[in-house]
């Protein structure tokens, strides 16, 4: 987390919501990315899903997602 929030400005200004967090998270030699969407945001679930993102959980109203390094890199490179 650290990581990301002194990208802060960074994340927000990225014209292609999504791409920036996979390339910087393999810049700083991470292999997965996990993140919780809210149940209702069928939006995001269905992207996220769509670009390869593990559903690993629907507990609690929430789903965790992972993207693994390959899959991570080929979304940073989809801009």
């Amino acid at each position: 987390m650290e990581i990301l929030s002194e990208r802060g400005t960074e994340l927000l200004q990225d014209p292609v919501p999504g791409y920036l967090v996979p390339k910087i998270a393999i810049q700083n030699c991470c292999c997965t990315i996990y993140f919780l969407v809210m149940w209702q945001n069928t939006t995001s679930i269905e992207y996220y899903t769509r670009h390869s993102a593990q559903d690993l959980s629907q507990q609690e109203g929430k789903h965790l997602f992972k993207f693994s390094k390959e899959n991570m890199i080929k979304l940073a490179h989809e801009e």
